[in-house]
């Protein structure tokens, strides 16, 4: 089991709805940018280390959108996380002894 499954899933949902928040305007960022990279007519070009952080961006944003769906995925399916001793302990069908 992975760590961040112990998380609430109110913290994944939460984690989606900050990603959406700032990946959404990535994709502007990216429209501009390819319209502007290296058009030597616009004064304004991004410079390469710009394109390199808004790649990155948009990477991180992705990585933390599936962080965040795999917790809610996670708790959605109901997974019962007891342990094969702890089950074995709470069950009415233990083994019997035998006499010899």
């Amino acid at each position: 089991m992975r760590d961040y499954h112990a998380l609430p899933k109110m913290y994944g949902t939460t984690l989606i709805f900050i990603a959406i928040i700032i990946f959404v305007p990535l994709l502007g960022f990216t429209a501009v940018l390819f319209t502007q990279y290296g058009n030597p007519e616009n004064p304004q070009n991004w410079s390469l280390v710009m394109v390199i952080w808004t790649i990155v961006a948009i990477g991180i944003t992705i990585f933390v959108m599936a962080i965040g769906f795999d917790i809610v995925w996670y708790h959605d399916k109901n997974v019962d996380d007891t342990t094969l001793d702890e089950k074995a302990k709470d069950s009415n069908f233990k083994p019997a002894e035998e006499s010899g």
